[in-house]
């Protein structure tokens, strides 16, 4: 009886020696961005600009997602980037964050070259709204201040600005009330609160204020929910964002593309239109075509099979963005292995 339950475990042993194997390929995986360490500046001005920028990810590199991109983002400007869906909006603001670097080209800031900065250093520098903000399995309160040691005072503070402080108090233990994470739908503990989309897009908001960046990096932010929410967000965001540099990215120019100084239009990688949202509108091209909802150059067929799982990607991203910011980032394996789980579902994003 005892050699019948043998092949099971010599099939688990197997699968642990394979996985092993997995776990300690990661592990000596040489990290193509560094971690920490390099430039930082006494003051942050906020000035971005790509110069011919090509990016493809490696596990597709021959299929480029950004195309000699070129735009300046002056300091304390708004620079909307409009396309459709996988036209690479979210690629281009992750090589802003440095989450990747270009193989060709240079993202500079402040006329410098982003990768010669220390990376805890630059992630300081911007405020992250994603599309889909990311709860952790933590109180209200530790989910704004996420990263940084703040008062109560100045959580309060962040949380006014964000239209968010009366709907916290009503909650069972204001402040301190325990949330449902992002990644815990159906695993709730007793006393988490699972928050409704709004109110988590709230504290997005109240945490990129606790920041107090000069750079703000916004990502198709509350295109998830419906018309009149986003409408609110943005109403809070416009008192928020005059004096920071902004880099919006959306697929409709109904609400960001109004408001910028300069209007960049994706398309396939490629800004194929460049200039004040006026001076687009007159133009009735690419721009117009967006703000009718239309379709750009037939995104829809040939670029949507290689931008299979871009929806969890973005929220991978996400999450790694949060995790930098801490005052002591992640190192070796486990920030290596993060940053390959994320490349493999951003491939050709």
């Amino acid at each position: 009886m005892a050699l019948s339950v043998l092949p099971p475990v010599i099939a688990d042993i197997s699968n642990a020696i394979n996985s092993a194997q997995t776990v300690l390929e990661l592990i000596d995986r040489e990290p193509a961005v560094n971690s920490k360490g390099g430039l930082t500046l006494p003051q942050c001005e906020g000035k971005i600009e790509l110069k011919d920028v090509t990016f493809a990810y490696s596990s597709h590199p021959d299929v480029p997602v950004l195309e000699r991109v070129n735009f300046v983002a002056d300091a304390k400007s708004h620079v909307a980037i409009l396309g459709n869906k996988r036209s690479g909006k979210s690629t281009l603001i992750a090589l802003i964050e440095r989450f990747f670097d270009a193989q060709e080209g240079l993202v500079l800031l402040d006329d410098t070259d982003i990768s010669t900065f220390d990376p805890v250093w630059l992630h300081h520098q911007i405020a992250f709204l994603p599309q889909d903000p990311v709860m952790f399995s933590a109180s209200v309160k530790d989910n704004i201040c996420f990263g940084q040691h703040l008062t109560q005072e100045k959580i309060e503070d962040a949380a006014k600005v964000a239209k968010l402080h009366q709907p916290i108090l009503r909650l069972p233990d204001a402040y301190d009330t325990l949330v449902e994470s992002s990644e815990e739908k159906g695993e709730r503990r007793r006393r988490d609160v699972q928050l409704s989309q709004m109110m988590q897009h709230k504290i997005a908001i109240a945490r990129a204020v606790a920041k107090d960046c000069s750079i703000w990096l916004i990502d198709d932010f509350g295109s998830s929910l419906p018309e009149s929410s986003r409408a609110e967000l943005y109403e809070i965001l416009q008192e928020i964002i005059p004096g920071k540099t902004v880099i919006s990215t959306s697929s409709s120019p109904l609400l960001w593309g109004q408001a910028a100084n300069k209007v960049g239009v994706l398309v396939h990688g490629r800004i194929e239109e460049w200039g004040e949202p006026n001076e687009l509108r007159m133009r009735q091209g690419l721009y117009s075509s967006l703000m009718r909802g239309e379709e750009l150059g037939g995104q829809g067929g040939s670029s949507s099979a290689r931008n299979e799982g871009a929806s969890r990607a973005r929220q991978l991203i996400d999450t790694f963005e949060l995790n930098l910011t801490l005052s002591q980032p992640p190192e070796g394996p486990a920030l290596d292995s993060l940053r390959r789980v994320i490349e493999e579902f951003r491939a050709t994003t």
